[in-house]
């Protein structure tokens, strides 16, 4: 996830002045961020928080990418929705990390120096772009925690001294775990997968 990550940055720093760029990742079971890519010229790598009046949740919550400028800020800041977390940017710029079944995040660019940094046309780039990346995202979230649940399998078998086996009817292969196969006396490493 964090070449992908890198190398999206670089792609946008070629079409966008993306030089302080962010992903916050939701997670829904504690309501926290965090932050897997995080590239900023003023500001440390936040620890996973709630950010609950950042201009970053407001995004998650509102669901619609955001052209941050001081006087849109002022307006959300009087609304109560949003107040300022990290060092001050005279433009912000975050969309929602949307798949087809659920909001993971917020993708983010910010400019310490200019205030119209970013226009329209700007917003809705990296809208499009954060479509894609939060697919690619969820899909690395998804292979990473299958090969840490195939992990535990395998060392909750090798502990309990027990396999398993898989028929593949489409096939007819037959696929023995490892610990199967030393229960029957072969090497693993000369099973043929």
């Amino acid at each position: 996830l964090d070449e992908l990550l890198a190398l999206m940055h670089r792609s946008l720093q070629r079409v966008a002045d993306a030089r302080n760029c962010f992903v916050a990742l939701h997670d829904p079971r504690t309501g926290l961020f965090s932050f897997p890519y995080f590239v900023d010229q003023y500001d440390p790598l936040p620890k996973p928080s709630a950010m609950s009046k950042s201009c970053t949740a407001y995004v998650y919550r509102s669901g619609e990418p955001l052209l941050m400028t001081p006087k849109r800020f002022r307006q959300l800041k009087e609304q109560h929705e949003v107040e300022l977390v990290g060092s001050a940017s005279p433009s912000w710029i975050g969309v929602p990390l949307r798949t087809p079944s659920a909001m993971i995040g917020v993708l983010v660019l910010q400019h310490y120096e200019r205030e119209n940094a970013y226009g329209e046309s700007d917003l809705a780039f990296l809208a499009a772009v954060g479509n894609q990346v939060a697919m690619v995202i969820e899909r690395k979230l998804a292979e990473d925690s299958l090969r840490a649940s195939e992990r535990r399998l395998r060392e909750a078998q090798r502990v309990a001294k027990v396999g398993s086996w898989e028929l593949d009817l489409a096939s007819v292969s037959v696929f023995l775990s490892e610990s199967l196969i030393r229960m029957v006396g072969r090497d693993p490493a000369l099973a043929a997968p």
